[in-house]
């Protein structure tokens, strides 16, 4: 019985919930927007979010810090190799950084069979001018 009220009705129900629906919207928006903010993701007392805003504090923003450094054509040679490790050390001393990323720590991947191998792009340690040598022979 009740479903014949409804069909019969059905465009006077639709247009009514659409005009209840339009009323609503002005105030349901808010509502709807996501918040991502990290306070809803983390307590205050969580660590990862005091070093978060300690971040923010230091640097300004939450994303990465860029040194750009130009060598011209003196970045593979010995000097140059010392120099950079000296830098990427210096750097990752800094209070408050947690990882330093450059060409010391970069990996050159290739396949073999049954897999990818890796190596260091540089060597570890700072470079004697042998090598560099070597350096310059893989390239």
């Amino acid at each position: 019985m009740h479903l014949r009220w409804v069909f019969r009705y059905r465009y006077l129900l639709a247009l009514g919930w659409l005009g209840l629906s339009l009323t609503l919207l002005p105030w349901a928006g808010p509502a709807l927007q996501p918040n991502n903010a990290l306070q809803v993701w983390f307590l205050e007392s969580d660590p990862a979010l005091r070093t978060y805003r300690t971040f923010q504090q230091h640097f300004g923003n939450d994303e990465y810090v860029i040194l750009a450094l130009d060598y011209g054509d003196s970045l593979f040679t010995p000097a140059g190799l010392r120099q950079l490790h000296a830098i990427d050390s210096l750097v990752a001393r800094v209070p408050g950084i947690v990882k330093v990323e450059g060409l010391p720590h970069l990996q050159l991947a290739w396949p073999v069979p049954g897999g990818l191998t890796a190596q260091p792009l540089l060597p570890p340690h700072p470079p004697q001018p042998t090598a560099a040598g070597r350096l310059y022979a893989r390239w």
